[in-house]
């Protein structure tokens, strides 16, 4: 679904996405009639048309998968690559929050006991 350079690097990284979110602090701000910024920091910010800027808000809630985002992208009226190429850049730009599978396989520590 993720174009091949965005799962290139979240594969070899160990991450993998379940049900993204906005990140910590990252918020959508009204900019015109027509388009809303997602994020303030000038490094990563993104403009874009407003009716898409909603629909992200209301879907990048933790409650829906990225295949579920994509589709309702699509229903929207946005192609489907549009839609994984966007997402890509959202998760590139560290506007969402990530799930990490792998933390609970590197904290799987013997737990050691000790005689009192």
């Amino acid at each position: 679904m993720l174009n091949f350079y965005t799962r290139f690097i979240l594969q070899t990284s160990g991450v993998k996405i379940t049900n993204p979110k906005l990140g910590p602090g990252v918020r959508l701000y009204e900019r015109s009639q027509t388009q809303i910024q997602i994020g303030i920091n000038p490094n990563s910010a993104l403009v874009v048309d407003k009716r898409v800027g909603e629909t992200i808000g209301r879907l990048l809630t933790g409650a829906n998968s990225i295949s579920e985002i994509c589709n309702q992208l699509v229903e929207a009226g946005h192609d489907l690559q549009s839609s994984e190429n966007f997402l890509g850049r959202l998760i590139a730009l560290g506007l969402v929050n990530l799930v990490q599978s792998l933390l609970p396989t590197i904290c799987k520590i013997p737990c050691l006991k000790f005689n009192a």
